[in-house]
């Protein structure tokens, strides 16, 4: 035996154990220098308050998950050591007698630092250039060494026309971008590129979906060992047709803003006026004699306005890269009339990141708000088309859905009872699996079929409703009725609302109120109603299992649910995204008061406007 705990007093990593309450009972050496204390120190106390207290969920949901038939389970968490957080990896095992009664914890831990840091780098990393690719304003597309497209991203797809699908839907598509004269160039090209790697530029005619040619100088680079090709397009097709006619570099820029909305003025470092496209022109009624060599001083109302420009183009020579938000001024024409103006200001610089002058962008608010009438009428239309596609997609797809799931379920009980003295004891486990699976899997197309009609329809018929009569109705068909108490508030007052949807939500919530609750507890639920000054809230509270903190946003969000409860209780996940949908379409909200272990409390409040 001392041989034995001379070799644990010796390991590195940190070793302890602990009773079902988590006070320790032993520690080694490696724990009581890692945790600067000694063992006499440690010993008889709970390691819990070692332990970060965000993270202390994490080791209560996951030694909630252990059982004498999974007695391990490998934790990470936080603790704080003078001052400086650290990490540790943590592999826990329960002990048991043969009766399965817990005996003892034996945990042992490394300090993961190092790992865990690098891990969030990696990640911050990724999240960043996968967003660099989503908002990189060129073309950008990831393919592998068979040429098959992998990714692109939404200038490529503006630019050519093809969504990603459509590049794949043949072998041969990617190569329909090209004409047929580049193609033996762009084989070789590939050729090259696949086999050592390097960097090639080539400035190609391609052809959009809608057959328009257009002049991209793409940059295609190899990573040979992921096995991967990048290639970065440039649509320089205007670029070209400009030099081509030499013309000179006022005129690219006049060529480009001239044909934007919105007024456009440029200024040298000294704020003073050198160049402004026709739009502002036209907005402000000035000629370009008028305006050049001036600062912009006299194109707003007030000095105030000026100020505030003057504010930020100081900010932009500090920081060039800065990007400042707009702000809407009071403007005024040349002939005196004032009007309000969407201004942004940029810095210009040279190679060396040295400000040499300003951009004004400034537009008429009265431009775009005609602008977002209209956009928003179109959208309007395009949302109403697209809900009406999409909810006769979802009802086809789980009608088609139900037969099949139904089929497989029958099938599974017909084995059983015909041959289930033949397939043996671990045969019926599974066909019990099989049967099991198929109704969870019908119970989720249900949900989400009741899920689409709530989201995806939009005639809904609100109707008073005496809530005292309509609340008495629901529960005396609910399922909960028979499990437990049911007590209902008095004088519940009369509200406006489409009954379908709110027996439905009502429903919901009592279905999960007589559900999770503990073992050997019967469900005791209350409903009642308060009330706000624009609102209405119906609470249905109750004595169950309560839910943490940290999981209480989570729940309302489809297919999510509480890590740990999955195996206890049945579930789709889609009952309380049912209920947060519910409340939106009657312009509410819905909140949750929950303490572990306590029960919750549950408010759908529907707006008294209707």
């Amino acid at each position: 035996m001392n041989f034995y705990q001379a070799i644990v007093e010796n390991q590195t990593d940190l070793i302890c154990r602990f009773n079902e309450t988590g006070i320790l009972t032993y520690v080694n050496k490696a724990y009581c220098n890692y945790f600067g204390k000694p063992r006499d120190e440690l010993l008889k106390k709970s390691f819990i308050p070692l332990v970060l207290e965000e993270d202390r969920a994490v080791i209560e949901s996951s030694f909630a998950s252990i059982s004498p038939d999974n007695p391990t389970v490998v934790i990470q968490c936080r603790v704080l050591l003078n001052g400086e957080v650290r990490w540790q990896e943590w592999t826990d095992t329960f002990l048991y007698d043969a009766k399965g009664n817990f005996l003892e914890g034996l945990a042992v831990g490394r300090d993961i630092t190092k790992r865990k840091t690098l891990e969030l780098e990696v990640q911050a990393t990724s999240q960043t250039l996968s967003s660099f690719f989503s908002l990189a304003p060129i073309m950008m597309g990831i393919l592998n060494m068979e040429g098959q497209v992998l990714r692109v991203n939404p200038p490529f797809e503006q630019t050519l026309g093809y969504s990603l699908a459509e590049l794949n839907a043949t072998a041969q598509t990617p190569l329909l971008l090209f004409a047929a004269d580049d193609l033996a160039m762009l084989d070789a090209l590939w050729e090259e590129l696949t086999v050592n790697g390097k960097t090639h530029l080539a400035e190609v005619p391609t052809l959009t979906k809608a057959g328009v040619q257009r002049l991209i100088n793409w940059r295609f680079s190899a990573d040979l060992e992921e096995g991967l090709v990048f290639c970065i397009g440039e649509d320089v097709t205007e670029t070209r047709r400009l030099a081509s006619a030499k013309i000179t570099n006022d005129a690219q820029f006049s060529a480009i803003v001239d044909n934007m909305p919105g007024g456009v003025v440029y200024t040298n470092a000294q704020l003073e006026i050198t160049l402004v496209n026709a739009s502002f022109l036209r907005s402000f009624g000035y000629s370009e004699l008028d305006v050049l060599q001036k600062t912009p001083e006299f194109l707003f109302h007030s000095q105030a306005d000026y100020a505030s420009t003057i504010d930020k183009t100081k900010l932009l020579r500090s920081n060039p890269t800065l990007l400042l938000s707009s702000e809407v001024r009071t403007c005024v024409r040349k002939n005196g009339e004032t009007f309000q103006a969407d201004t942004l200001i940029r810095s210009l610089t040279d190679p060396n990141g040295m400000v040499i002058g300003f951009l004004y962008f400034m537009i008429d608010v009265s431009i775009i708000n005609e602008e977002l009438k209209s956009l928003n009428q179109t959208l309007e239309q395009r949302v109403e088309d697209r809900t009406q596609e999409i909810q006769a997609l979802v009802s086809k797809l789980t009608h088609d859905f139900k037969s099949p799931i139904r089929s497989i379920g029958n099938f599974a009980m017909f084995l059983e009872q015909d041959y289930g003295a033949v397939i043996g004891e671990q045969g019926l486990q599974f066909l019990d699996a099989i049967k099991r699976n198929a109704g969870y899997m019908n119970k989720l197309v249900i949900d989400l079929l009741e899920l689409s009609k709530v989201r995806y329809t939009t005639d809904y018929y609100f109707e008073p409703i005496q809530l005292q009569s309509f609340i008495h109705t629901i529960a005396n068909r609910s399922d909960a009725n028979q499990l437990g108490t049911i007590t209902i508030g008095e004088n519940l007052p009369t509200v406006s609302a489409d009954p379908n949807l709110l027996e439905q939500a009502i429903s919901n919530l009592l279905d999960n109120a007589a559900k999770y609750i503990p073992e050997h507890v019967t469900p005791d639920i209350k409903i009642d109603v308060i009330e706000t000054a624009s609102h209405w809230g119906i609470q249905v509270a109750d004595n169950g299992i309560g839910i943490a903190v940290e999981n209480q946003k989570r729940i309302f969000v489809m297919f999510e649910r509480v890590t740990g409860l999955k195996k206890r209780y049945e579930g789709t996940g889609v009952g309380l995204a049912i209920v947060k949908s519910v409340a939106e379409i009657h312009h509410g909200y819905v909140t949750l008061d929950s303490t572990v272990g306590a029960g919750s409390v549950f408010t759908l409040f529907i707006s008294k406007d209707g």
